[in-house]
C-alpha cells in the first residue's frame, strides 16, 4: 500500500524519516511545487497530487499545511484513507493570530528572510520555542523560496473550506502544538506533551497509531 506524504512547509519527506512503519507500506513524497502566479489552492491542489496512481488503492498523508493541501486532494482524488497531522480541518481551528492575518492581509509584509535563514531555523527560534534537543531543522526544510513561502502563508490564513471526505480518518494532534494550539482543535487524537514538531519527537507512539489505522479493514 503506498502512503503518500505532504510534508510541512516548506520541508520534504526527511520529516517523516523516525516513523517506524509497516514494512508492507511504502511512503512516496509528493513534493512542494513553486506555486504560479496567480494560482488558486485548488489549481494547486490538482498539480501536487499529479503523481498519485488513483487506480490503486492508496492512503494521504497530510502533515500542517500539507494537511490542508490533503483536504484539497480529497476534493476530486478519493484516497482509501486520510492521515492528518499536526493540522487543521476548519476556519474555527485556527490561532486568533491567523485569522487576524486573514482580514489585515498581514502576509504581504510579514519577513520571509526570517523563514529561509538556517542559523534561525536551526539554532535559535525553533530550538527554544520546541525542544532544544531536536536535530538540526535546516535540513528539513528545502523549498523556501520567496514566493512559494508568501504564497503558502497567504493561503493558510485565506483557508476555510470543510473538508467532503467521507472516507476513514485519523487525526493525530500534540496537547503542546503552538501553531495551532490543541484547545481550539476538534475530534482528533490527541498525542500528550506532543508539539507541532512531534513527528520528530514523539514518532514511535506516532508510528503506532498510523500502522494500527492502516492496518484496520
Amino acid at each position: 500500500m503506498k502512503i503518500y506524504t505532504i510534508s510541512g512547509l516548506g520541508a520534504d519527506i526527511k520529516s517523516f524519516e523516525f516513523l517506524e512503519l509497516n514494512p508492507k507500506v511504502e511512503l512516496v513524497e509528493l513534493p512542494w511545487l513553486e506555486p504560479l502566479k496567480s494560482e488558486s489552492i485548488e489549481d494547486y491542489a490538482r498539480r501536487m497530487a499529479a503523481p498519485i496512481d488513483a487506480k490503486k488503492d492508496f492512503i494521504l498523508l497530510g502533515y500542517s499545511f500539507g494537511g490542508i493541501i490533503a483536504q484539497e486532494i480529497c476534493e476530486f482524488l478519493k484516497p482509501n484513507k486520510l492521515i492528518l497531522i499536526s493540522t487543521i480541518v476548519h476556519e474555527n481551528e485556527k490561532p486568533n493570530f491567523m485569522r487576524w492575518g486573514r482580514k489585515t492581509k498581514a502576509h504581504r509584509w510579514l519577513p520571509y528572510s526570517f523563514f529561509t535563514n538556517h542559523k534561525v531555523l536551526s539554532y535559535t527560534f525553533f530550538r527554544k520555542l520546541y525542544d532544544p534537543h531536536l536535530p538540526q531543522l535546516s535540513r528539513y526544510f528545502t523549498h523556501t523560496s520567496h514566493s512559494y513561502l508568501k504564497w503558502s502563508v497567504k493561503n493558510i490564513t485565506r483557508w476555510e473550506k470543510k473538508s467532503t471526505f467521507e472516507g476513514e480518518i485519523l487525526r493525530l494532534h500534540g496537547t503542546r502544538d503552538l501553531v495551532f494550539p490543541s484547545k481550539k482543535i476538534k475530534k482528533a487524537q490527541f498525542i500528550p506533551k506532543g508539539t507541532h514538531l512531534m513527528l520528530l519527537q514523539r514518532a514511535k507512539k506516532i508510528s503506532k497509531e498510523i500502522n494500527d489505522f492502516v492496518t484496520e479493514k
